[in-house]
Protein backbone atom coordinates (compact mmCIF):
# COMPACT_ATOMS: atom_id res chain seq x y z
CA UNK A 1 0.00 0.00 0.00
CA UNK A 2 1.24 3.52 -0.73
CA UNK A 3 1.93 6.11 2.28
CA UNK A 4 0.14 8.78 0.12
CA UNK A 5 -3.55 9.73 2.37
CA UNK A 6 -5.22 10.52 -0.71
CA UNK A 7 -5.38 7.21 -1.60
CA UNK A 8 -8.17 5.09 -0.57
CA UNK A 9 -9.96 1.70 -0.91
CA UNK A 10 -13.52 2.13 -2.11
CA UNK A 11 -16.06 0.04 -0.24
CA UNK A 12 -18.62 -1.46 -2.05
CA UNK A 13 -22.29 -0.14 -2.05
CA UNK A 14 -24.02 -3.77 -1.81
CA UNK A 15 -22.99 -6.18 0.81
CA UNK A 16 -22.82 -9.13 -1.51
CA UNK A 17 -20.69 -7.07 -4.10
CA UNK A 18 -16.51 -7.43 -4.57
CA UNK A 19 -14.82 -4.11 -2.91
CA UNK A 20 -13.26 -2.50 -5.96
CA UNK A 21 -9.40 -2.00 -6.07
CA UNK A 22 -7.26 0.98 -5.19
CA UNK A 23 -7.77 4.37 -7.25
CA UNK A 24 -4.42 5.63 -7.64
CA UNK A 25 -4.12 9.95 -6.95
CA UNK A 26 -3.41 11.65 -9.88
CA UNK A 27 -1.78 15.15 -9.55
CA UNK A 28 -3.32 17.66 -12.23
CA UNK A 29 0.08 19.01 -12.94
CA UNK A 30 3.94 18.21 -12.55
CA UNK A 31 6.50 20.45 -11.83
CA UNK A 32 9.72 19.69 -13.36
CA UNK A 33 12.38 21.68 -11.14
CA UNK A 34 14.57 22.09 -14.40
CA UNK A 35 11.96 23.77 -16.73
CA UNK A 36 10.57 25.98 -13.62
CA UNK A 37 14.02 27.33 -13.23
CA UNK A 38 14.26 28.12 -17.55
CA UNK A 39 11.11 29.94 -16.89
CA UNK A 40 11.98 31.63 -13.55
CA UNK A 41 15.12 32.87 -15.68
CA UNK A 42 13.83 34.38 -18.84
CA UNK A 43 10.92 35.80 -16.72
CA UNK A 44 12.87 37.90 -14.41
CA UNK A 45 14.43 39.24 -17.63
CA UNK A 46 11.03 40.42 -18.50
CA UNK A 47 10.47 43.79 -15.95
CA UNK A 48 14.26 44.66 -17.16
CA UNK A 49 12.99 45.02 -20.58
CA UNK A 50 9.53 46.76 -19.82
CA UNK A 51 11.68 49.50 -17.80
CA UNK A 52 14.04 50.08 -20.85
CA UNK A 53 11.49 50.02 -23.51
CA UNK A 54 10.60 53.45 -24.95
CA UNK A 55 7.36 54.58 -25.29
CA UNK A 56 6.69 55.56 -29.25
CA UNK A 57 6.20 59.51 -29.56
CA UNK A 58 5.44 61.05 -32.54
CA UNK A 59 7.02 64.23 -33.88
CA UNK A 60 5.47 67.39 -33.74
CA UNK A 61 5.87 68.08 -37.10
CA UNK A 62 2.70 65.35 -37.95
CA UNK A 63 0.33 66.28 -35.38
CA UNK A 64 0.98 70.28 -36.28
CA UNK A 65 0.12 68.42 -39.92
CA UNK A 66 -2.62 66.52 -38.81
CA UNK A 67 -4.53 70.02 -37.38
CA UNK A 68 -3.74 71.66 -40.97
CA UNK A 69 -5.27 68.86 -42.98
CA UNK A 70 -8.14 68.82 -40.28
CA UNK A 71 -9.04 72.41 -40.67
CA UNK A 72 -9.32 71.93 -44.39
CA UNK A 73 -11.37 68.76 -43.86
CA UNK A 74 -13.57 71.21 -41.43
CA UNK A 75 -14.10 73.16 -44.06
CA UNK A 76 -14.80 70.87 -46.64
CA UNK A 77 -17.09 69.42 -44.52
CA UNK A 78 -19.17 73.06 -43.68
CA UNK A 79 -19.20 73.42 -47.13
CA UNK A 80 -21.15 69.83 -47.40
CA UNK A 81 -23.20 70.42 -44.98
CA UNK A 82 -24.13 74.02 -46.30
CA UNK A 83 -25.25 71.95 -50.21
CA UNK A 84 -26.98 68.93 -48.61
CA UNK A 85 -28.97 71.41 -46.98
CA UNK A 86 -29.31 73.62 -49.79
CA UNK A 87 -30.12 71.02 -52.53
CA UNK A 88 -32.33 68.70 -49.42
CA UNK A 89 -34.43 72.15 -49.22
CA UNK A 90 -34.57 72.37 -52.57
CA UNK A 91 -35.41 68.52 -53.26
CA UNK A 92 -38.07 69.02 -50.22
CA UNK A 93 -40.24 72.10 -52.22
CA UNK A 94 -40.21 69.89 -54.84
CA UNK A 95 -41.89 66.94 -53.02
CA UNK A 96 -38.68 64.73 -53.41
CA UNK A 97 -40.15 64.51 -57.29
CA UNK A 98 -36.99 65.53 -59.03
CA UNK A 99 -34.62 62.91 -59.60
CA UNK A 100 -31.74 65.58 -60.14
CA UNK A 101 -32.11 67.05 -56.61
CA UNK A 102 -32.17 63.87 -55.16
CA UNK A 103 -29.03 62.51 -56.33
CA UNK A 104 -27.56 65.70 -55.64
CA UNK A 105 -28.75 65.58 -51.94
CA UNK A 106 -27.68 61.86 -52.18
CA UNK A 107 -24.19 62.45 -53.27
CA UNK A 108 -23.72 65.99 -50.75
CA UNK A 109 -24.88 63.29 -47.90
CA UNK A 110 -22.24 61.39 -48.83
CA UNK A 111 -19.50 64.22 -49.07
CA UNK A 112 -21.08 65.32 -45.47
CA UNK A 113 -20.46 61.83 -44.23
CA UNK A 114 -16.85 61.37 -45.53
CA UNK A 115 -16.14 64.62 -44.61
CA UNK A 116 -17.02 64.37 -40.77
CA UNK A 117 -15.09 60.70 -40.58
CA UNK A 118 -11.76 62.26 -42.00
CA UNK A 119 -12.23 65.56 -39.91
CA UNK A 120 -12.80 63.30 -36.57
CA UNK A 121 -10.15 61.19 -37.79
CA UNK A 122 -7.59 63.49 -38.06
CA UNK A 123 -8.54 65.12 -34.78
CA UNK A 124 -7.57 62.04 -32.94
CA UNK A 125 -5.01 61.59 -34.78
CA UNK A 126 -3.30 65.14 -33.37
CA UNK A 127 -3.23 63.07 -30.08
CA UNK A 128 -2.68 59.86 -31.60
CA UNK A 129 -1.58 59.73 -35.18
CA UNK A 130 -1.73 55.33 -35.97
CA UNK A 131 -4.97 55.60 -34.18
CA UNK A 132 -6.81 58.53 -36.34
CA UNK A 133 -5.60 57.59 -39.50
CA UNK A 134 -6.19 53.46 -38.54
CA UNK A 135 -9.88 54.94 -38.27
CA UNK A 136 -9.82 56.90 -41.25
CA UNK A 137 -8.79 53.69 -43.69
CA UNK A 138 -10.73 51.77 -41.82
CA UNK A 139 -13.92 53.66 -42.94
CA UNK A 140 -12.78 53.77 -46.16
CA UNK A 141 -12.05 50.51 -46.96
CA UNK A 142 -15.70 48.96 -45.12
CA UNK A 143 -17.47 51.52 -47.83
CA UNK A 144 -17.81 48.48 -50.20
CA UNK A 145 -18.45 49.35 -54.02
CA UNK A 146 -19.24 53.03 -53.95
CA UNK A 147 -14.96 54.16 -52.78
CA UNK A 148 -13.36 50.87 -54.52
CA UNK A 149 -12.71 53.66 -57.50
CA UNK A 150 -11.79 56.31 -55.03
CA UNK A 151 -8.41 57.48 -54.68
CA UNK A 152 -7.77 56.18 -51.11
CA UNK A 153 -8.45 52.89 -52.35
CA UNK A 154 -5.94 53.12 -55.57
CA UNK A 155 -3.32 53.93 -52.51
CA UNK A 156 -3.61 51.44 -50.18
CA UNK A 157 -4.14 48.48 -53.71
CA UNK A 158 -1.11 50.25 -54.78
CA UNK A 159 0.86 49.49 -51.34
CA UNK A 160 -0.81 45.94 -51.27
CA UNK A 161 -0.16 44.85 -54.57
CA UNK A 162 2.33 42.56 -54.03
CA UNK A 163 0.44 40.87 -51.21
CA UNK A 164 -2.91 40.49 -53.06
Amino acid sequence: MSDDPHDEKIEPLYPNQEPKQEIPHVPEFIVIEEEYQERSSSSSEFPHQLKTAKIQKFPFKIRFLCLLIAVFALLWTIGALVSFVFTGCVSLVCLRRNEGFNALTAKYGLYLQRGLVVTLGLLIAMFSPSLGLIMIFSYFLLQGESSQNSMLAAMVRSQFRDYM
